[in-house]
Order: C-alpha cells, then sequence, then structure tokens
C-alpha cells in the first residue's frame, strides 16, 4: 500500500482559540506515521476562522478513523471536516 493526502478543516470551538497553538496541539497527538504537510488559517463567517490541513499518512484502514478521533479530543477543536482524500505516489 502508499499514502494518502487528507485535506480536512478543523473548526476551533471559540473564536478567541489561538489557531497556531492549537495546530501545535493537534501535531502533538497525532500517530508517527501521521505527517503534517502544511497547514493554514482561513476565514470563515461572523469572525470564526479555520484551519485547512493537508496531511499524508499510510493508506490502510482504520487511519481515518483514528486521524478523527485523535483531533476531535484535542482541547479547543469543536469538529472537523475532511474536504478531500486522494492517493499519492
Amino acid at each position: 500500500m502508499g499514502n494518502v493526502l487528507v485535506i480536512l478543516r478543523i473548526l476551533p470551538n471559540s473564536p478567541d482559540v489561538d489557531l497556531d497553538q492549537l495546530m501545535e496541539r493537534v501535531k502533538k497527538t497525532l500517530p508517527e506515521k501521521i505527517v503534517v504537510r502544511e497547514y493554514k488559517k482561513e476565514d470563515m463567517a461572523f469572525g470564526l476562522k479555520s484551519i485547512l490541513v493537508g496531511l499524508t499518512m499510510p493508506d490502510e484502514e482504520g487511519y481515518t478513523e483514528t486521524l478523527e478521533d485523535k483531533i476531535r479530543n484535542v482541547e479547543g477543536v469543536e469538529d472537523i471536516t475532511i474536504e478531500n482524500i486522494t492517493r499519492i505516489l
């Protein structure tokens, strides 16, 4: 099996959450085989911002569920949405 590129959106639970600190907490909770390649902050509505994250991980069953569970349990995260998944060579 190869790797996949996952694009996901992290929504903070408050507009007061420092997104850089939130992203550092997210990175610390991820398993070793899941690697954050880049992230950027995006404006949403009513002063809210989200983090759009690109990461790579093994193309193995159960990894997306592990990813979602780990990130949802990070302090300051309200929700996550997987925007796209694609296999990479």
